[in-house]
């Protein structure tokens, strides 16, 4: 399944009224290492009972998946801080950012053309270390004993010299945490550990319109436990409980809040077995003021 296919697939939910429509999609890179794969999860009112849906893979149900007391690996050198984000990336070559995707084992910022015309593209930022086995394209040092790796795709013939201005765009920050519009009690980490943060930039470039927040018991994505999906899209109907103080959806393959104030709408999905847990996750959920505004979202995750 690809964007279209899902966009297809929701279309007649979207004349739904807020509490009955679902247009919920989840992009995020999947594979750890060298290759990097699209996965999408589409929650629907009509079908999508526990599914998670990969281009080209298929996910497997976890059950039990937020056993408390997991551990999560220690960050090494060779390793990132999955709420960090470790570089920027400009407008340049005719592409601009579509999505950010942080992780430990590998960073993932996927690209679209700034005109709206065909092209995409893919940066894979890597931890310190020795080079990898990288696929063809544009590989440079983002910083001094880290490599990176990019690959545009679109009808012009100057694809590689586009490349080559996309990677002057791109510079190393440091401690440049991800900006999320809500924050999660500590607690949550007993259940489940960060494997990723995707933020998607679907307007203008460098104002987020939505964040996923993916964990696992391991911390790594390729394990994949639940995914908070914050963002306007609505979702499907449920058994209504209180959750937190606050009126929550839940069904056997999501728990969903809604922010009153700003209309911004916090969904957890998961498999059946681990809805009890994501439920107390989404307890200890807090939006911040003005949820829908980028300019107010967060970088302190837990609190």
């Amino acid at each position: 399944m690809n964007e279209n296919d899902g966009l297809q697939l929701l279309a007649p939910l979207r004349e739904l009224d807020p509490d009955a429509r679902s247009n919920v999609d989840i992009e995020k890179a999947k594979r750890v290492g060298r290759r990097t794969s699209r996965r999408r999860a589409v929650v629907g009112a009509a079908a999508v009972v526990g599914v998670f849906a990969l281009v080209g893979i298929g996910v497997p149900a976890l059950s039990g998946a937020f056993s408390r007391g997991a551990v999560a690996p220690a960050v090494t050198p060779a390793e990132f801080n999955p709420l960090i984000e470790v570089v920027t990336v400009g407008s340049a070559g005719g592409f601009q950012p579509q999505s950010y995707e942080t992780g430990r084992t590998q960073q993932v910022i996927r690209l679209k053309r700034a005109d709206g015309g065909t092209g995409s593209g893919t940066i894979i930022v890597y931890p310190p270390g020795p080079k990898p086995d990288m696929p063809p394209g544009l590989s440079f040092e983002w910083t001094p004993g880290a490599w990176a790796w990019i690959r545009l795709d679109g009808p012009e013939p100057d694809m590689q010299a586009r490349a080559d201005r996309v990677r002057q765009s791109v510079n190393a920050v440091p401690n440049k945490f991800a900006k999320v519009p809500f924050t999660l009690d500590r607690s949550a980490e007993d259940w489940m550990k960060v494997a990723n943060i995707a933020t998607f930039y679907d307007n203008r470039p460098g104002d987020p319109s939505r964040v996923t927040l993916n964990f696992s018991r391991d911390g790594l994505p390729g394990t994949p436990s639940m995914s908070i999906v914050a963002s306007e899209d609505g979702y499907g109907p449920g058994v209504k409980e209180n959750l937190g103080g606050h009126e929550a959806t839940v069904t056997e393959a999501y728990v969903a809040m809604t922010d009153r104030a700003s209309g911004l709408n916090a969904i957890a999905m998961t498999d059946p077995a681990s809805i009890p847990a994501a439920k107390q996750v989404i307890a200890t959920l807090q939006f911040v003021p003005d949820a829908t505004n980028p300019a107010k979202w967060v970088a302190n995750l837990f609190r």
